[in-house]
């Protein structure tokens, strides 16, 4: 695990980081224990592009509203609360939604 972002005084860590900074520290540090392992062999890596490689097929069979509330509260990690804020719908409407995209999502992904 790295070391996150931290703001500088006097040429000292304050222990205090900036918000953009933490989020794009975390994405990072999330990625590079999520995909990276030293001891992954060959299959293991040809099996991960695979999966990769279906999962954005079946991304891209959603109708774009679909795409945009997955890509929101997975890729860009908004909340229910706040997508639904900006869609001007409730938080349970989004919940159900993404519950059916999901259902959608993993039936694609079986075939």
């Amino acid at each position: 695990m790295t070391m996150p972002p931290y703001f500088m005084s006097k040429g000292k860590p304050t222990g205090v980081f900036r918000t953009s900074e933490r989020k794009n520290w975390r994405k990072k540090d999330a990625t590079n224990e999520q995909f990276t392992d030293h001891h992954e062999s060959v299959e293991d890596m040809v099996l991960r592009k695979i999966s990769a490689e279906k999962l954005y097929q079946a991304l891209a069979e959603l109708s774009e509203k679909e795409r945009e509330l997955i890509v929101a509260l997975f890729f860009e990690e908004k909340t229910e609360r706040e997508l639904a804020t900006v869609l001007g719908i409730s938080q349970p409407a989004v919940h159900k939604q993404k519950n059916k995209i999901l259902k959608k999502l993993k039936t694609f992904l079986e075939k």
